[in-house]
């Protein structure tokens, strides 16, 4: 088994933490202070973290866990205490999904992509709540026996909420939310780590003045 780990800010009073995927050990959640387990719970083969503020209602970041063997595609959400919060199962492929700033208004969605019947966007209760047009497929196919390109998470237009960039048979498409973010106000701008960074997908909170 390998075993996964990245330190993020946790909630307040607790400071940093260490979020583990341990495989068949399960998650972990660990003080970034002192190294001490502070959560651990056996979800099955525990594999792909992604961090971000899916539940703005709670203090500090959540977790989003994905599971393997014993609970295949399970998906599994912990507060950054390490409580767990929601469990939801999207289909029987995916791992996760890196936290998607699409409103900009301080809330983050989970994006996945793992199959068609996943292909979407999730909230902090397991909920799909942002569909593609009819029409639209994951670009990922089957995943396993048939990848059909890539999709990433990322500011194109400019106004710091997130686009979902797909590329396919060499041709990207763009696809963003259909009204523009008034000018003038405070949105939401998270600073992430992602790729080369850190093993899993970190979005940490931040705010700008939309100037667009």
């Amino acid at each position: 088994d390998s075993c996964v780990s990245d330190e993020f800010d946790g909630d307040a009073e607790n400071g940093p933490e260490v979020a583990v995927n341990g495989g068949t050990g399960g998650f972990y959640l660990l003080s970034g202070r002192d190294g001490r387990v502070r959560a651990r719970h056996m979800v099955g083969h525990a594999q792909g973290l992604s961090v971000g503020n899916f539940r703005p209602d709670l203090p500090g970041l959540e977790i989003l866990c994905g599971t393997r063997w014993d609970n295949y595609g399970i998906l599994c959400l912990f507060s950054g205490s390490g409580e767990p919060l929601a469990r939801f199962h999207p289909d029987n492929v995916s791992q996760g999904g890196p936290a998607i700033n699409w409103k900009g208004d301080g809330s983050e969605l989970i994006f996945l992509q793992s199959t068609r019947e996943a292909f979407g966007m999730y909230d902090g209760y397991g909920r799909k709540v942002v569909v593609f047009p009819e029409g639209e497929e994951s670009p990922a196919g089957d995943y396993y026996s048939f990848w059909e390109g890539q999709a990433m998470v990322m500011d194109v237009g400019g106004d710091a909420r997130d686009e979902v960039v797909v590329v396919r048979d060499g041709v990207i498409y763009i696809y963003t939310q259909d009204v523009p973010y008034p000018k003038g106000e405070r949105i939401y701008a998270p600073f992430r780590k992602m790729g080369k960074q850190v093993a899993n997908p970190i979005s940490t909170p931040n705010w700008k003045i939309n100037a667009i």
